[in-house]
């Protein structure tokens, strides 16, 4: 027995040595999101990156923060005069230090139309374009955040968990708690029912300490067939009259700070409306998502799916 155990030791150890032999150089990475015209939030996708290109270390991998579009339309003096960053001037940096094995990672919480739609679209083009000039040799595509949350994954509704947590714990606040988890709102139904398992997965996690956890949306299209995005967060207290005195947790799933989650942004200004509406309400905001320890290790889990890095 001692002498099997001994066996699956040493092919395990050569198995390892055999796959690192096998890597490239240096694998590289996007962390791709959205885009925004803030530069709020091209610096805080950049921290992001850095955390990510720490702990996959710089031997192994080389780490771009990029966007789907518009973050490039900001003035680079904005951004510490390093201009952000697209996908394709992200992989064409990448292949000329070196990097022509690549892993995308969407920095997505759901499965709307610039992951559906827009992304596959711009991989395809891309990846046909690069491998032909010599740039690309693979292109791996890992999972957005949210993919295996209907399947029963609670990655994402603990990292929300613990955002309302870190809100309860620094506003003192009584629990149980009132929380309201508001996304962007989106055409797609299946974002919508992303939001609401979430909403579920959240007040299960939160047990005793939440009365309950009300899925909202920021906005939605006109048509009944966008019904699904209700309420919206402009209209909560329609569906929860009672929680118009007192305190209410506003749960941001929403990844980074840009025109939305950021400061000043739509989601600050629809609260601050309801509080002039109601001014007995207290509303406390949680922070974003892509800092929590939770999604960074889901990333890099994800580029340790294709290299064993």
């Amino acid at each position: 027995a001692a002498a099997a155990a001994a066996a699956v030791v040493v092919a395990t150890a050569v198995a390892w040595r055999s796959a690192q032999s096998q890597l490239p150089r240096r694998v590289g990475v996007v962390l791709l999101d959205h885009g925004s015209l803030r530069a709020g939030s091209t610096l805080a996708l950049r921290a992001v990156a850095e955390q990510l290109q720490a702990r996959l270390g710089p031997d192994r991998a080389l780490v771009r923060a990029a966007s789907v579009r518009f973050s490039d339309k900001v003035p680079a003096v904005e951004l510490g005069g390093q201009p952000a960053l697209t996908l394709e001037p992200a992989l064409r940096e990448l292949a000329q230090a070196g990097a022509r094995e690549v892993v995308v990672l969407p920095l997505f919480l759901g499965p709307g139309l610039t992951i559906k739609q827009v992304l596959p679209q711009q991989l395809a083009t891309l990846r046909a374009q690069l491998s032909q000039e010599g740039l690309l040799d693979k292109l791996h595509v890992a999972r957005f955040l949210g993919r295996d949350v209907a399947a029963g994954d609670q990655t994402l509704a603990a990292a929300l968990a613990g955002r309302a947590q870190e809100v309860l714990a620094g506003a003192q606040l009584e629990r149980p708690a009132r929380v309201v988890l508001v996304d962007h709102g989106s055409p797609s139904a299946l974002v919508g029912a992303l939001r609401n398992k979430l909403a579920e997965q959240v007040a299960e996690l939160l047990g005793t300490q939440a009365v309950a956890v009300q899925p909202a949306s920021m906005e939605r299209r006109p048509g009944a067939e966008y019904d699904f995005n209700e309420p919206l967060l402009e209209r909560l207290l329609e569906v929860r009259p009672d929680w118009a005195t007192g305190d209410v947790v506003v749960l941001l799933a929403f990844l980074l700070p840009g025109a939305h989650a950021g400061p000043g942004g739509d989601i600050v200004n629809i609260l601050k409306k309801l509080r002039a509406q109601h001014p007995q309400l207290r509303t406390h905001l949680s922070e974003p998502l892509a800092h929590h320890p939770l999604v960074l290790d889901f990333l890099v889990a994800e580029v340790r799916r294709f290299y064993a890095i």
